[in-house]
């Protein structure tokens, strides 16, 4: 399989701002970089997958849950295929990579190490906060990753909420990047502002420079998000309350 089904297509129209996010799609990937910042439930994910359609090139993609890794698959099946079961060219497997390979961070890193996990172990590793340190043959497994990736001719990696990955995981993901020089479309939420210097720019070396973003009140505009109002309430102490304290 070189290229996704010709007849792929959204379900449903796309809301404003993801059309518009789409219409500057071209100009945004100049630098190989597509960098989106979208609060909850701006689409990001159905976003990410039709850039990938577009580009269509073998794609990865890395979320920072099981959950939400299965979440990407569940929707590009029922939103874009509109079938019920996975189709045999969607993998769930950094190993056994197929055109579309969904996988998680924590799981790159473990392969990479030379750990053998499944998607339980996964969940309860991603829980307790310690994904897997390998045996120590981290360097030539990485490789054997890459080299995996590389038969697949991977031309896109989607990095979803990438601000999540811990220290170790960098190095395995950039190697991957390094090795295969891909299209990378960052999404996110929240992008790392409190970090320091250096994490700052190591995020920014992935993703690329902010392409687009998506505010808050063009949510609220399209009736996708009610509108938050803070109610503050101010009351001066009468004399009973001062007598107590």
């Amino acid at each position: 399989m070189k290229q996704f089904p010709s007849d792929i297509k959204f379900k449903y129209d796309w809301r404003k701002y993801q059309q518009r996010v789409i219409d500057e799609l071209e100009g945004h990937l100049d630098d190989n970089h597509l960098h989106i910042i979208g609060p909850p439930g701006s689409g990001k994910t159905v976003l990410g997958l039709e850039v990938a359609i577009r580009l269509d090139k073998p794609t990865l993609v890395f979320a920072p849950t099981v959950a939400i890794k299965n979440q990407w698959i569940q929707r590009f099946c029922e939103l874009f295929l509109q079938v019920e079961q996975k189709p045999d060219w969607i993998s769930r497997d950094i190993k056994n990579p197929e055109f579309l390979t969904v996988s998680t961070y924590q799981a790159l890193h473990v392969a990479c190490s030379g750990a053998n996990l499944d998607e339980e172990q996964e969940e309860s590793e991603e829980e307790n906060g310690n994904a897997g340190n390998g045996n120590g043959n981290g360097n030539s497994k990485t490789k054997e990753i890459i080299k995996l990736l590389q038969a697949q001719n991977i031309g896109t990696i989607v990095v979803d909420e990438a601000h999540h990955l811990k220290n170790a995981w960098w190095q395995s993901l950039t190697e991957v990047k390094k090795a295969l020089n891909p299209t990378i479309v960052g999404l996110t939420a929240t992008p790392p502002y409190d970090v320091s210097h250096l994490e700052w720019q190591r995020y920014i070396e992935l993703n690329g420079p902010v392409d687009a973003e998506i505010s808050v009140p063009e949510l609220v505009v399209e009736g996708d998000l009610c509108p938050h109002q803070d109610y503050v309430f101010f009351f001066a102490p009468n004399d009973s309350r001062e007598s107590e304290n």
